[in-house]
């Protein structure tokens, strides 16, 4: 009995913790319009092995993208900016996949992201951004009049310039360290609340299994906030 009675009083003590981990367990959804230009929509799932899943999807343009604003000074384009900003579909959709592990202890909750995969009109990132450039080096090498003699290796400079560096600016933004977090939540009425390290506060609203089984890993990427 004298051995059995520290064993019951370790598991009364975790029994709260316990109870709050498993309110956490689920699928919860967050939609974020802060930023005019680009809206988002996210989906986490959190299992009871301790892996969650977060998944990010966003419609946007090509100047939304690439950060790029008109200079009311100087109305024409120069170009460069000019055959990007046409190589660039109308519409793009943005979708990140994030997976790693979670822990939560009383209020504190810690996401270790450990993979990410980011897709852009459904294509890789280096599949998209290669594309793209080979229309802007076809346009710019039509408003330059590059001769056709050199246009191969004009195409490759511009494809080495706007395919990797557009690559590695959303690997860094959608990049597992991003996704990290060593914040605190709180559930209330049904909402979680997660704050994180900066303070800021983002409202999740759980979604049933069935909703999530109805709305496809293709169909989240085209879904508008």
């Amino acid at each position: 009995m004298r051995r059995l009675l520290p064993l019951l009083l370790l598991l009364a003590l975790s029994l709260p913790a316990i109870a709050q981990r498993e309110q956490l367990v689920g699928t919860w959804e967050h939609q974020d319009a802060t930023d005019q230009d680009l809206p988002f929509l996210g989906v986490a799932q959190f299992r009871d092995d301790g892996t969650f899943t977060l998944e990010l999807t966003a419609n946007t343009g090509a100047a939304s993208l690439m950060e790029l604003e008109g200079n009311p000074d100087e109305p024409e384009t120069d170009p460069f900016t000019e055959a990007l900003l046409q190589a660039f579909p109308d519409s793009i959709a943005v979708a990140a996949h994030i997976a790693g592990v979670w822990s939560a202890e009383e209020q504190a909750l810690h996401l270790d992201a450990q993979t990410s995969e980011v897709t852009l009109n459904e294509l890789p990132m280096q599949e998209f951004f290669t594309g793209v450039a080979r229309q802007m080096a076809r346009l710019l090498a039509d408003a330059l009049e590059i001769p056709e003699a050199e246009y191969p290796a004009f195409e490759e400079q511009v494809i080495g310039q706007i395919g990797a560096g557009g690559e590695d600016d959303f690997s860094g933004q959608f990049s597992p360290d991003e996704a990290d977090l060593e914040g605190t939540y709180e559930l209330k009425d049904g909402v979680l609340y997660i704050t994180d390290e900066e303070g800021e506060r983002t409202d999740w609203h759980r979604i049933t299994v069935s909703a999530v089984a109805a709305t496809s890993w293709g169909q989240l990427k085209t879904l508008k906030p």
